[in-house]
């Protein structure tokens, strides 16, 4: 992110092609072909003819960035998102249920006024990053927006244009009003190159909105999955990023936010073109604070923990523990009825 080659050493993961065993012991059904299929790009997109692979967690002891190695480049993730378009709806906006919709119109509703909270007006061009099929993008045609997406989903709703795979493929010279990217810089393989690209399509005066999970704050999430998510970020190493990339935020914070159909910790910016301060080394104490917190520190975090997994998601934790119990026993009745043929 920013181009230092030094890095700490946080924590070390090895993973292995068949590991059905390990997931049947901790996830529902849904979890385990998730994981399987995640294991299929590990395995057969990524890192090719081998059966296991070791990963190391580092932190940039120059700006704070999060991130593992060996690390997948722009190619690996294309295939992915290629393989994964093919076997499952990418996207949290996929996701059915009448709470998952219920939070979709949250998260748009936030979206939708912390933007017109600083731009006064209706903005008349807005362009989705990484979107999905562009459903964030609602209240801005209610308003009367021109609403555009970039991503690999080839079926965005009515009324929204989409304009490729990636920000590469627009149209030279078109410039946004408002530029939405949430929930996609943790997914690139080059973070500062998105933010530089998104920067110069940004009209005058135009806002550029990043959110990402805020996932470091229970250390870095990759033990099941490294696949999904290659890049955390914490607030101040996103603000360093934005500076970096010719962006003065104008609006960051931390909060609990819904995404899909669970309430998490994220970051969230709005950030205009031009830099009128430089990027400090703030994120590194951050990083290594939240991956190596105090006892204090951990105390707090069983706070917020219980207030989010027991009380905002209560209702799909419940229903995560009724599948996986449900699955089980479906491995039970399978195992006791292949016994009782071979008998």
């Amino acid at each position: 992110m920013c181009s230092e080659t030094r890095w700490y050493e946080a924590s070390r993961h090895r993973y292995r092609l068949n590991e059905e065993r390990d997931h049947n012991a901790h996830h529902s059904g849904c979890e385990i072909e998730y994981l399987k299929l995640r294991r299929r790009v590990m395995f057969e997109l990524w890192w090719v003819n081998g059966e296991e692979v070791e990963l190391i967690t580092v932190v940039c002891i120059s700006c704070g960035f999060v991130c593992y190695s060996p690390r997948p480049d722009r190619k690996d993730l294309i295939a992915k998102y290629i393989f994964l378009r093919d076997h499952e709806k990418l996207g949290a906006a996929h996701a059915g249920g009448r709470r998952t919709c219920r939070l979709l119109s949250a998260r748009s509703k936030y979206l939708r006024e912390a933007i017109l909270g600083l731009t006064k007006q209706a903005p008349h061009k807005v362009l989705d990053v990484g979107g999905g099929d562009g459903r964030l993008l609602q209240p801005f045609l209610e308003l009367g927006s021109e609403c555009f997406l970039v991503d690999f989903n080839q079926s965005p709703i009515s009324g929204v244009c989409r304009l490729g795979t990636e920000l590469e493929e627009i149209p030279f010279g078109m410039t946004f009003d408002v530029i939405i990217c949430s929930h996609v810089l943790e997914h690139v393989a080059e973070p500062m190159v998105m933010l530089r690209r998104a920067r110069d399509l940004l009209s005058p005066n135009g806002l550029l909105y990043i959110e990402v999970p805020l996932e470091v704050w229970k250390g870095v999430p990759i033990a099941s999955d490294p696949v999904t998510h290659i890049n955390f970020f914490t607030k101040k190493v996103l603000e360093a990023a934005l500076l970096l990339a010719g962006l003065s935020p104008v609006m960051s914070e931390k909060r609990v936010a819904p995404y899909g159909e669970y309430y998490i910790r994220v970051v969230s910016i709005m950030a205009k073109r031009g830099n009128e301060r430089q990027a400090d080394n703030k994120g590194v104490e951050e990083a290594i604070g939240f991956l190596r917190p105090s006892f204090w520190e951990n105390v707090c975090r069983l706070f917020v923990n219980i207030k989010i997994d027991v009380f905002l998601n209560c209702v799909p934790t419940i229903k995560s523990l009724v599948a996986k119990f449900t699955y089980k026993n479906r491995c039970v009745v399978a195992i006791d009825a292949t016994e009782e043929r071979n008998v």
